[in-house]
């Protein structure tokens, strides 16, 4: 899937990307900050740091203004589980992504006006900068344009840095966003980069208001997006805080390959994380479970023998974790295979899954398995 791409070469152009990035907001005096855990225990609208907005979400719950900061921040936007457990071919987006971004603190709308045409600048010069000669193109819904005052000057010094705007209408809570704080509302632009597979979402530059007043300016986007748009990929590429072997690496050739090393990666990193509480919320728990369940459905669809399968664990634990693979760990993944292997040898189950009886699903234990579940159930059928 990478061809020539080495991890070497992947880690050496995420580096310049969040140095430069960050060398742009530094000298405008925005102060970089430590990224946030990835587990938020403080905020209970998230399971996981998804954004660079949580960090000044403490000070937007209680009306205060902060410092401007900048931070690379890892994340994890678990919507994606929904994506590694089906055939849907769209894999541009990882579960586990890092986002290079920033919050303003705002305090009136002559001050939304400056930041507003500052930030939209910053950003596209250093898109510019990165993508020579790519098309870039921020969106500006034009039900939100009067909430995102972009001026005409700040509009003719894009178009001379061949940044497009263009205003279109969006769905109703398309470039909206809701922050789970009471009055917070931001409206927002979406940032795209043309490649040869099509246009690549990056990033939204957004402003907050609280009840009608401006109270700040969210921006950024994913450091894997921009990776995947400079090598004009059509599917997402693993940093190396999440995949450093390049064996692994090597194996991404397919968008199921892509799929199960996203479901392994997330799993490790959710088991990384929760390793460092003092407790295992539900929640966060099923979300893990989702995962590990993906991650070895994908590995018998692939046709993973199950010493392939623990080396392969074993090499992502280390990646990620930078020790030796856990067998609680490890335990997990077999268990899963161990369940699916016992559903493979029940007559009933080859039955249904071979007529493809939806009625016995509606009525069974497989109603809750996923299309990859079943794929790998057949598969094991087949190789008895």
């Amino acid at each position: 899937m990478y061809g020539y791409l080495t991890q070497t070469a992947i880690e050496s152009l995420r580096k310049k990307i969040e140095d430069e990035y960050r060398g742009i907001y530094l000298a405008l005096g925005f102060k970089q900050i430590a990224p946030m855990p990835l587990i938020t225990t403080d905020d209970i609208t998230l399971e996981f740091t998804n954004c660079t907005i949580c960090a000044a979400k403490p000070f937007l719950v209680n009306g205060m203004v902060g410092e401007d900061y900048i931070l690379v921040q890892p994340a994890i936007r678990t919507k994606n589980y929904n994506f590694v457990h089906t055939s849907d071919q769209n894999t541009r987006y990882s579960t586990c992504f890092t986002m290079i971004g920033g919050f303003k603190f705002l305090d009136c709308r002559e001050t939304l006006r400056r930041s507003f045409d500052l930030i939209v600048w910053s950003e596209a010069l250093f898109l510019r900068h990165l993508f020579k000669t790519s098309e870039i193109i921020l969106t500006i819904p034009v039900q939100y344009e009067e909430f995102l005052p972009l001026s005409l000057h700040m509009q003719e010094k894009l178009g001379s840095i061949d940044v497009l705007i263009k205003k279109t209408k969006c769905d109703a809570n398309n470039l909206k966003w809701k922050y789970g704080i009471r009055g917070i509302v931001g409206y927002g632009t979406r940032w795209e980069i043309g490649d040869t597979n099509g246009l690549v979402n990056w990033g939204n530059t957004i402003a907050l208001f609280d009840d009608g007043k401006p109270v700040g300016i969210d921006f950024g986007g994913g450091v894997e997006t921009l990776l995947q748009a400079y090598f004009q990929l059509k599917h997402c590429i693993f940093a190396n805080d999440y995949l450093r072997n390049q064996e692994l690496a090597d194996l991404i050739d397919s968008p199921e390959s892509i799929k199960w090393v996203d479901a392994l990666i997330a799993s490790t990193v959710i088991w990384r994380e929760i390793k460092r509480l003092s407790y295992l919320p539900i929640r966060i728990k099923y979300i893990l479970d989702k995962y590990v369940n993906a991650a070895v459905a994908l590995s018998i669809v692939m046709e993973h023998s199950i010493l392939q399968m623990q080396h392969y664990i074993e090499l992502i634990f280390k990646d990620v974790c930078y020790e030796n693979c856990e067998k609680e760990f490890v335990a997990m993944f077999f268990n899963r295979h161990a369940e699916l292997r016992r559903l493979s040898t029940s007559p009933k189950v080859k039955e249904c899954l071979s007529r493809n009886d939806t009625r016995f699903y509606e009525n069974s234990y497989l109603h809750r398995l996923t299309q990859y579940e079943r794929c790998a159930i057949l598969e094991l059928i087949s190789t008895k």
